[in-house]
């Protein structure tokens, strides 16, 4: 099902992938994908990824399948940005000029949605891999992993602080088996399943039904320590 105003704006990453291919496996297409970074119609190059395998609640990503040949699969109109910025104004102008109801984000790590683009008045759905408002910042499903052995995604709509946004959805996931690539396949896996949760929801009723954060909760986190990631990595068991 292809859902009028809603967009999905993606940098050619793994993330991008899964998202594409899990809105394709369970038909909560958008009308539109601005899709921007390297040509998204290569593959990407994933060392010691592609064979990595994990399915969650019947999907399992396939890291060989480019963005674009993934997105064809379900007519999804799809227009292919030169920029290598979210924030870029051609990024900005698309948008501007469509004026979608929501977009999906997917972009690249690191970089925010300025407040020109967040001012347009549309909806910005991310996916973040820890449990808010406890869990704000970088890799915090590591923290959690160590902290608490488990790893949480939260769904919420972008404001113009980190992390801050109304909270939509949350879940909670097992931690992964020995042998399955956490930053890429696992991680983004993960997100994928509560972005399909919560957009079957949205493709019914045409609304979020969201929360307000508490500004004063929670803790900010920086990206692990090398060693930290290793110990966690070490605390996983083969799978049986």
């Amino acid at each position: 099902m292809k859902k009028p105003g809603v967009f999905f704006l993606a940098a050619n990453t793994g993330r991008s992938q899964i998202y594409a291919q899990a809105m394709v496996r369970f038909q909560l297409l958008p009308e539109r994908t601005l899709l921007f970074g390297q040509d998204p119609r290569k593959a990407l190059k994933w060392e010691n990824i592609a064979n990595s395998s994990f399915s969650l609640e019947g999907f399992r990503p396939n890291m060989n399948e480019p963005i674009s040949d993934t997105l064809g699969k379900g007519d999804v109109q799809v227009d292919y940005i030169k920029a290598t910025n979210v924030n870029d104004g051609k990024i900005y102008q698309k948008i501007k000029e469509a004026g979608p109801s929501l977009i999906v984000y997917s972009g690249y790590g690191g970089q925010l949605l300025k407040s020109k683009i967040l001012d347009l008045g549309v909806q910005f759905l991310h996916l973040h891999a820890g449990l808010l408002p406890d869990y704000k910042g970088s890799t915090t499903i590591y923290y959690s992993w160590l902290k608490e052995k488990r790893c949480s995604v939260s769904a919420i709509l972008l404001d113009k602080s980190i992390d801050t946004g109304p909270i939509i959805a949350t879940k909670t996931y097992p931690l992964p088996t020995k042998g399955v690539d956490v930053d890429v396949v696992y991680d983004n896996t993960l997100r994928a399943n509560l972005m399909v949760k919560v957009l079957k929801s949205y493709y019914k009723k045409n609304k979020f039904t969201a929360k307000k954060q508490n500004d004063s909760s929670g803790k900010t986190y920086f990206v692990i320590h090398p060693l930290l990631k290793h110990i966690a990595l070490l605390s996983l068991e083969k799978p049986r």
